[in-house]
């Protein structure tokens, strides 16, 4: 299908590759595209920002600040595998989570799920992973009136178990309190094979985004075999919290299963267009706005952490700045104290470690630690031995 950047339409029929289109489709600002197909059929795609057209962050899976190791959620428990994917499983049987290497051409990470046993979720067990997109990043659709744009999804999945598979988009609060809902649907025709897929989700005139701040703006999710509860029919906003339709597959039903999915990308207009690659450092910029991590794993010992000064000859206090703005002022995580040391001409223990004061660009810390002079400077690092951990967490 060819294309053409259209600035200005001022006649009645525009002409590409040899294909006369009379009327001609107008767009209504620049930058905005007609797209051409060989029978003279033309079409608009809305202009999307060259260096954010996608919502989602993270949808090429590369960035996993925890770590690639596997994790597991049961029992309603959440669990993040790769940055801004959390996973959810409200049953009691395991399943599982991994950043993987298997991709398909053009990217070099999925987030692969796996059973090991059926996990037959009951009416109200939902399995699903979904992204909270923050309300910043969707604040320009229009979403409450008659200007509501559309949105399209793409994205690339395989998985040992073929059928028709489906996610929601939703908004909540509306109405009150209520939740409202899209269920769209894809089919995986081949098991085991990259299949990219493109979904459209129609702009919701009737309810405006609830939160266009740095709150959550739209909740995107793929189901994975929720239960009879989160079932309704596809292809409209609906009131309720679904994800899913009655017929759909229930991926988590079959033991020894696994579902990849990488490429995923939600922007404005009806075409799908190539997915956005950002620079690695940018796309990790944007994670830590939500969760940020200091560890000395991966590096060498006595990785140093901050720099401070004694208030007194036990309190030793410092200050990390975050790379990025936080989205709201974190909680903290910390590793036992027995894992850093103090250093200023030798190293002082650490029996206790906390925060002073907080704020979403950077925290005030304090550690307890062997007799040293007041006022003096030094740095805390990691000891010899341990491998520490602060994380600062702000999801969504």
């Amino acid at each position: 299908m060819a294309s053409k950047t259209i600035i200005n339409n001022s006649s009645g029929s525009i002409s590409y590759n040899d294909v006369t289109i009379t009327p001609a489709p107008t767009p209504s600002g620049a930058g905005e595209t007609i797209y051409v197909n060989s029978s003279g059929t033309g079409y608009i795609s809305q202009a999307v920002s060259s260096t954010f057209k996608n919502r989602i962050i993270n949808g090429d899976m590369v960035i996993a600040q925890r770590g690639t190791a596997a994790v597991t959620s049961s029992n309603a428990t959440a669990a993040y595998a790769v940055d801004r994917w959390v996973m959810y499983n409200g049953t009691a049987i395991t399943l599982t989570a991994q950043q993987s290497a298997d991709a398909p051409s053009g990217f070099s990470n999925s987030l692969q799920f796996s059973t090991t046993s059926a996990m037959n979720s009951t009416a109200s067990q939902n399995i699903y992973v979904i992204q909270r997109v923050e309300g910043y990043n969707v604040s320009d659709l229009n979403y409450g009136t008659v200007n509501a744009k559309t949105l399209t999804a793409s994205f690339w999945v395989k998985s040992s178990v073929t059928g028709t598979y489906s996610g929601a988009a939703a908004l909540y609060p509306v109405a009150g309190s209520s939740v409202t809902s899209y269920v769209f649907t894809y089919t995986i025709s081949q098991t085991n094979t990259w299949e990219k897929k493109t979904v459209q989700i129609p702009g919701n005139q009737t309810y405006a985004i609830p939160n266009v701040t740095n709150g959550v703006g739209i909740y995107f999710s793929f189901d994975l075999g929720s239960g009879t509860n989160s079932e309704s029919s596809s292809g409209t906003w609906v009131i309720g919290d679904y994800n899913r339709t009655s017929s759909t597959v229930k991926w988590a039903n079959n033991a020894n299963a696994t579902f990849k999915i990488t490429g995923v990308q939600l922007e404005a207009g009806s075409v799908a267009t190539p997915f956005e690659y950002r620079p690695q450092q940018l796309e990790l910029s944007l994670c830590r706005r939500y969760y940020y991590r200091l560890t000395s794993t991966g590096y060498s010992n006595y990785t140093t952490f901050g720099r401070g000064m004694w208030t007194t000859t036990t309190n030793f206090r410092f200050y990390l700045k975050f790379p990025t703005p936080m989205r709201a002022t974190p909680t903290v995580a910390l590793t036992a104290a027995t894992g850093f040391v103090v250093y200023d001409t030798a190293s002082r223990t650490v029996s206790l470690i906390s925060y002073y004061s907080i704020g979403y660009d950077g925290v005030l810390m304090t550690a307890t630690t062997a007799t040293a002079t007041a006022g003096k400077a030094g740095v805390i690092q990691s000891n010899n031995s341990n491998s520490p951990l602060i994380e600062f967490t702000s999801e969504l």
